[in-house]
């Protein structure tokens, strides 16, 4: 969901890159659960989340930058098993495989080579994990750790806006928006610093 020989700084500075994209596309997964409630509110959501195992999704993301004139967009799959796996593949060209689990990201290129940052080494790359997994689990105490939490709407239509409180994180992500419809998401919106959005859209992983 590479092949590193560069500096530590180097390092930390790519997986933070694409933990914040992991972040982006697998917080939407955790959130794209079936259910629906008259009186639905992120406690609803939390209690919803806690109580399944795994999640796995196809997945459009579009990533808009301002070094570049047009978008990029991919697809792929996410998977997330408790307690603590994550897994972002992407469809060929790209075909790579981003895995965080237990202390550790493990990058990995198509030709078999990879790369592995520590996350107990980097306390930035720590904070982004410590929030995707709290929302995967359901962990609303351990999400606010890491985020302001503000959710609006109804069942009809809601949205849950996070906010970084740890200042690296906020260095570098602005705010992240998930959008849903009762128990289904439909887009996720991560802001980086700068401008530049990534988002994503969740398809099931049976959909044609």
């Amino acid at each position: 969901m590479l092949s590193g020989r560069g500096s530590n700084t180097s390092r930390h500075n790519r997986g933070s890159h694409w933990l914040a994209v992991l972040l982006c596309s697998w917080l939407s997964v955790g959130m794209a659960f079936a259910g629906s409630s008259p009186a639905w509110d992120i406690e609803q959501l939390m209690q919803t989340l806690a109580g399944v195992e795994q999640r796995q999704a196809r997945f459009t993301e579009t990533r808009e930058l301002s070094l570049l004139q047009q978008a990029l967009t991919s697809e792929g799959t996410l998977f997330f098993q408790r307690p603590d796996t994550l897994v972002k593949q992407f469809d060929p060209p790209q075909d790579l495989r981003y895995e965080i689990d237990a202390q550790r990201l493990t990058i990995r290129q198509s030709d078999g080579t990879e790369e592995v940052l520590r996350l107990d080494n980097a306390p930035r790359l720590l904070a982004y994990v410590a929030a995707l997994r709290a929302v995967l689990a359901g962990d609303r105490e351990e999400l606010q750790r890491y985020f302001e939490l503000q959710f609006e709407g109804d069942a009809g239509d809601w949205r849950l806006r996070l906010t970084p409180r740890e200042p690296g994180l906020a260095r570098q992500v602005r705010e992240v928006t998930i959008s849903g419809v009762q128990g289904d998401i439909r887009e996720f919106t991560l802001w980086q610093q700068g401008g530049d959005r990534i988002t994503t859209r969740l398809h099931p992983a049976d959909a044609e």
